[in-house]
């Protein structure tokens, strides 16, 4: 599994849960999974690539793959440019590259194959504007790493589609006290949207979800995004794929091929699914009604009723309580009539004396 970032990037310890989930479902065969990261964009040129190549060449000789899975873009146009020369005719599993990037490419080999990613950053902002129909203003914010950048341009094209009901301001590549004090200054009229970013403008290394945290920390309105790892982090939600469920996806696809299927035959989804997330606490902060939230949402951190939490709990108790008055009910019940009994007992000893 080559991963396009660094170890710690939370997509990639999802997606490393998901997978590993999906090999156990397959206990009769016994799947090795070795993982290696591209530690993109920290890293990169083409000095780097020579070396990752090397590296990975000479480590994996004596074992070399059945099956590459890659994770992100980054990851997946790596290795198509370098599989030849590291790992001929390994097919390939590519996982979280969204269709954007896919049709930026030549249409891809044969023995190529994924589920890609639909990212529904317009689905999202729609959205936002269900629950706040009096917002104005979409601020987006991105970072000064080439992933940022790519990011930007891809948000700036997009959201052409949306000028005609609202205004649209980029923060982009700002220094962090820059941008908080910016975010600050928003009014109620605003919706902010973030990928996250991965260096800002001075140069600050960041993981994406730690920058969401920031941005939300700040901000005077509602912050939505596409990762689901940023809920939690302050942001009211958005339409977002489960990267455990991407790690499970790649772990079925795998074991097909290890079982021999063509990966040609592969019967996979065109899409990831992308529900609507949400985190409850910061819906409520905000003032979405829970009647405003779609049934089929993902909603976290919701506290439960009392009934939800303690139901169980709750039948329990009361079934003891009938059981109890049940039993009370039968003692006087059995008490009356044996009082019926002794009076009727008395009566006809006084008779018999008379």
């Amino acid at each position: 599994m080559l991963y396009s970032n660094g170890r710690l990037l939370p997509a990639n310890i999802d997606v490393d849960r998901g997978l590993v989930q999906g090999f156990a479902a397959r206990p009769d065969l016994q799947v090795e999974l070795s993982a290696e990261f591209l530690d993109s964009p920290r890293f990169g040129g083409e000095t780097h690539e020579r070396a990752v190549v090397a590296y990975l060449r000479e480590k994996y000789a004596a074992h070399p793959p059945e099956v590459i899975l890659v994770g992100a873009w980054e990851a997946l146009d790596f290795t198509l440019r370098n599989r030849e020369r590291m790992f001929a005719r390994v097919p390939v599993v590519h996982l979280a590259v969204s269709s954007e990037d896919l049709q930026s490419t030549a249409p891809l080999p044969p023995d190529v194959i994924g589920v890609p990613l639909r990212l529904d950053f317009l689905g999202t902002v729609e959205q936002a504007l269900r629950w706040q129909p009096a917002a104005r203003r979409l601020v987006v914010v991105t970072g000064s790493s080439t992933w940022d950048r790519e990011w930007e341009a891809r948000l700036r094209a997009q959201a052409t589609r949306l000028e005609d009901r609202l205004s649209l301001e980029f923060l982009s590549g700002l220094a962090t006290a820059e941008l908080q004090t910016h975010l600050r200054a928003l009014g109620g009229d605003s919706i902010v949207f973030t990928p996250g970013f991965f260096s800002d403008g001075d140069g600050r290394v960041f993981v994406p979800r730690e920058a969401a945290r920031l941005i939300a920390a700040a901000a005077t309105a509602p912050v939505y995004s596409l990762y689901a790892t940023f809920i939690g982090t302050g942001i009211v939600g958005g339409r977002m794929a489960s990267y455990d469920a991407i790690g499970r996806v790649g772990a079925h696809a795998t074991l097909e091929l290890l079982s021999g299927a063509a990966p040609a035959s592969l019967n996979l989804p065109e899409t990831m699914p992308m529900p609507l997330h949400i985190d409850w606490r910061e819906a409520r902060r905000r003032g979405i009604a829970a009647d405003a939230v779609p049934p089929d949402a993902i909603v976290k951190f919701r506290e439960p009723s009392f009934w939800e939490a303690y139901r169980r709990w709750v039948l329990i108790a009361g079934a003891v309580m009938l059981l109890q008055a049940g039993l009370i009910a039968a003692l006087l019940v059995e008490r009356r009539r044996r009082q019926r009994t002794a009076a009727a007992l008395a009566r006809t000893e006084r008779h018999m004396s008379l």
